[in-house]
């Protein structure tokens, strides 16, 4: 009697055992899966067995790889990224999810010579904030009334900002994406200096007029002839 109670104890404590390596191994996997983003499926086969046997599957068909932007490879470049979104490490990562890293000022000064110009300034190495100006351009500007100042002066504006947390844009180098069909449209109808406080206002009534074009009626070129052509 006292050997069956023995053998059922042992029997009892083998179980413990097993319940309590299934239950960390359970944790283990969970937080692979919390921290590594991993889907894993695991079960157990033969658990009432001398061998029980620990199946681990990872499931990869979710997993979605990185987007390949298209870039133009034959050699790198100063690029510049628009908007006042970024502060200076946020713009540092930026250029580097695109390959390459923030642009120098030998850099910008080398694509200026070469015909860049953005009026958008832009984080660049160096904690600068910096844009190109064409003085074609700025010459340009000092013939159209209240543009006079835009886009600074000839050559490579700006200079080191003391807070990294100001948001501009990023001055990136490396190999630049191809250019999409929306920022084809935008390069095509874009102003090539910051539009006044009256050329928007006057720009917001164009759009509400363009939206509410199908409300208003034309008249015939004459009594006989709807168009001259």
């Amino acid at each position: 009697a006292t050997q069956a109670v023995g053998t059922k104890s042992a029997g009892i404590t083998f179980i413990e055992i097993i319940m309590w390596a299934l239950f960390i191994f359970l944790i283990l996997i969970n937080g692979i899966q919390y921290f590594f983003n991993i889907d894993i499926k695991a079960g157990i086969k033969n658990l009432f067995t001398p061998v029980p046997e620990v199946d681990i599957t990872v499931m990869t068909e979710d997993i979605v790889p990185d987007e390949v932007v298209p870039e133009i490879t034959i050699e790198p470049q100063v690029f510049h990224i628009p908007g006042n979104d970024y502060k200076y490490n946020n713009a540092k990562a930026l250029c580097k999810a695109y390959g390459g890293r923030l642009a120098t000022i030998t850099e910008m000064q080398e694509a200026y010579n070469k015909g860049a110009e953005w009026c958008s300034y832009g984080w660049s190495d160096g904690q600068m904030a910096l844009y190109p100006t064409q003085k074609d351009s700025w010459a340009k500007f000092q013939e159209i009334e209240g543009h006079e100042h835009d886009c600074g002066r000839p050559g490579i504006n700006g200079g080191y900002i003391a807070n990294p947390h100001v948001k501009f844009g990023a001055n990136c180098y490396g190999y630049k994406p191809k250019m999409t069909d929306l920022e084809k449209k935008i390069m095509d109808n874009d102003t090539p200096y910051p539009l006044t406080p009256q050329e928007r206002r006057f720009q917001r009534k164009v759009d509400y007029y363009r939206h509410h074009l199908p409300d208003y009626l034309v008249s015939p070129f004459n009594y006989d002839k709807w168009s001259k052509i």
